[in-house]
């Protein structure tokens, strides 16, 4: 026999017959490795196409955001502003009631008390130019209750002054005191706060 003859194996019949066997991985499993890199690809292709649609719609996004910032921002500055209007006018008209309110006792008042009589008196002398001399001028229902003056002036009354009113006068120099004024001066003070 010859050496060939000596290397041959027996080799079933069957696989004579029957296809070769591909060299490398089943084709099953190359079905599903072929599916992976393609489902990938299709992925990366996907985001490739979609990630500046993405972009652009996430500075759509912020740019609503800010804006609707902004916005809010502007009304709570305009609501801001409101509030202290009202409260500012609330202010006024309270300030102006309670006025008016003390308009209303101290005109219903029989009379007017000796030492806000002298307040009054006090307050028309101490705007005198220092050593004036001159007149001081009463409603004539106030002139038993007036203070004693400084010397130099004298008492007259005036019935065309108002009760409460006292006027003083020094040659071309004059200044007034009253109720109604200190009642104004209080309601400007009350109106002038914040």
């Amino acid at each position: 026999m010859s050496d060939a003859m000596s290397r041959a194996h027996a080799v079933p019949l069957a696989r004579l017959f029957a296809p070769p066997l591909p060299d490398g991985p089943p084709p099953h499993v190359l079905r599903a490795a072929e599916l992976e890199a393609a489902s990938a690809g299709a992925r990366a292709d996907a985001q490739a196409a979609l990630l500046p649609r993405i972009e652009q719609l996430e500075a759509e996004l912020a740019a609503e955001r800010a804006a609707r910032s902004a916005d809010a921002a502007a009304q709570a500055e305009a609501v801001g502003a409101a509030i202290a209007a009202l409260q500012c006018s609330f202010a006024e008209a309270v300030a102006g009631l309670a006025v008016a309110i003390a308009r209303q006792v101290l005109a219903a008042e029989p009379a007017l008390q000796p030492e806000t009589l002298a307040t009054l008196v006090a307050q028309a002398l101490e705007q005198a130019p220092e050593g004036n001399c001159g007149t001081l001028r009463l409603h004539p229902l106030h002139l038993p209750l007036a203070p004693a003056l400084p010397a130099g002036w004298r008492l007259v009354p005036d019935a065309d002054l108002l009760p409460g009113s006292v006027v003083a006068e020094a040659g071309a120099w004059l200044a007034r005191a009253s109720l109604d004024l200190r009642l104004d001066q209080v309601r400007d003070a009350l109106e002038g706060q914040p």
